[in-house]
């Protein structure tokens, strides 16, 4: 990229000025996914004051759009023309914000790549999920997209469910190539069925990333049983880490649970541009029609079952 073109794509960045940081556990369950996996090195776990949440924002974006522009470089597709646009001015998440006078106007949608943008991914992957377990252990409507905490029902008990976390990472050479990681992701999505009975919901989520030049594959399980349910908790070893939590879970604790599992992918940001861009490729996948032309054929590697899987009525599902 020439140093005009370069110019010409930084006058287009917006300039977002923020109001106000926002405090629901949906918010909070983004925060725990987005600023602890790309935190810098030495920094503390968790500090969510207004003012750090604002500058790792900041850093943040100015990250992505580095990383969008690497990408166009690289040649994805996406990160061209009005595509390259919308994506370096994709709108932050978990905070409210007006745009600075002077800025080019633009509307204010998402890129929609959550495979690789920071904000979708908290968009797509943390705020589906969240929904999702919190209408099944305290009965509330998505549709509605009201917690018990914004109602003011703080007082609303959960039900009585074990929730547990695994994450199996592995290592990987680049002998191997991202579509054969997204083959053997897609095809273990299930395994965590082989050693559980009597489930009552799940989700599967794995993440294919660069790091120092190897390839990281990582399988989260997030597993809700009911209490009494008898299974073996399978043991932590130097590739499996286990979680395991039996009391009624806050609305603040499960935030922390499902920003836990649904953690950004810091390679994907870090990463190298290249490699970065073979695994979007990847993901995408394609195949030739009956008419010879390439259409996608992605492979949804976040998948839902039983209770998570559709929005039901709470008195039914704790019968």
């Amino acid at each position: 990229m020439t140093a005009d073109e370069d110019h010409n794509i930084e006058s287009s960045f917006k300039e977002f000025r923020f109001r106000a940081i926002t405090d629901t556990p949906l918010s909070m369950a983004m925060k725990y996914a987005l600023i602890h996996p790309l935190r810098s090195p030495g920094s503390p776990d968790f500090l969510f004051d207004d003012e750090t949440v604002k500058s790792a924002i900041r850093k943040i974006q100015a990250d992505w759009r580095c990383k969008v522009i690497d990408l166009g470089d690289e040649g994805w597709s996406p990160a061209t023309g009005i595509g390259l646009r919308v994506a370096v001015n994709c709108p932050p998440t978990f905070s409210t914000f007006g745009i600075a006078r002077g800025s080019k106007r633009a509307s204010n949608r998402a890129c929609r790549k959550y495979l690789v943008c920071p904000f979708c991914w908290t968009r797509k992957v943390v705020g589906e999920t969240f929904a999702r377990l919190e209408y099944d252990l305290y009965g509330t409507s998505r549709s509605q997209r009201l917690t018990p905490y914004d109602r003011g029902d703080a007082d609303v008990d959960p039900l009585p469910l074990d929730i547990i976390e695994i994450r199996r990472t592995d290592i990987v050479g680049t002998e191997h190539t991202p579509e054969e990681l997204t083959e053997l992701a897609y095809k273990s999505r299930a395994d965590f069925r082989k050693g559980f009975d009597k489930i009552r919901g799940a989700l599967s989520l794995s993440t294919i990333e660069p790091v120092a030049n190897t390839w990281k594959l990582t399988r989260r399980f997030l597993i809700v049983l009911h209490k009494g349910h008898g299974n073996e908790i399978p043991e932590e070893s130097d590739f499996l880490e286990v979680r395991v939590h039996k009391e009624k879970l806050p609305l603040e604790k499960l935030a922390a649970i499902v920003g836990r599992v649904c953690a950004y992918p810091a390679g994907m940001m870090r990463g190298d541009p290249e490699m970065v861009r073979k695994i979007l490729h990847a993901r995408r996948g394609s195949r030739k029609n009956s008419k010879g032309n390439l259409r996608g054929t992605s492979k949804r590697l976040m998948n839902f079952y039983g209770k998570l899987r559709n929005k039901q009525d709470r008195s039914a599902q704790s019968s």
